[in-house]
């Protein structure tokens, strides 16, 4: 049996901490902000059980540069809790940009990071973004 002490620590600050804490560390892993492809998939995925088209799925991978995983988690799972909820909570569902807005007012990313276009750019920019989203999202198919 090994008496060896193991450390294991996260951060998503690290110019935050002290560079004598980094010396530590045998071993740092780094994980940037999701690429196009990735937010892609994340979007996807947490849009279940809606199915939106590819093409409206570009259109929020272009809003959402530079979020994290967790924002874009978050982002979906409003969008879908406003869809499912909205009407019996008298919420506007029936316009994408309505829907959108009020869940990016509800979600926002962390104060110290850029924020994404869809955050940065105004409600104008959103309309504007998605004016050819296909409205309400389709739901996926059930098996």
């Amino acid at each position: 049996m090994s008496t060896e002490n193991r450390s294991l620590a996260a951060t998503n600050r690290q110019d935050f901490l002290d560079p004598a804490l980094w010396r530590r560390f045998d071993m740092q892993i780094s994980i940037d902000l999701p690429s196009a492809d990735e937010r892609f998939a994340i979007i996807k995925r947490y849009a279940a059980p809606f199915d939106p088209p590819d093409e409206d799925v570009d259109i929020l991978v272009g809003l959402t540069s530079g979020a994290s995983p967790a924002l874009l988690r978050a982002l979906m799972e409003g969008v879908k809790r406003t869809l499912i909820v909205g009407p019996k909570t008298g919420r506007e569902v029936n316009d994408a940009a309505v829907v959108f807005a009020t869940v990016v007012a509800d979600v926002a990313p962390a104060p110290e990071y850029e924020p994404p276009p869809l955050w940065a750019d105004g409600l104008n920019a959103l309309v504007a973004a998605l004016s050819d989203f296909t409205w309400p999202m389709p739901k996926g198919e059930t098996s």
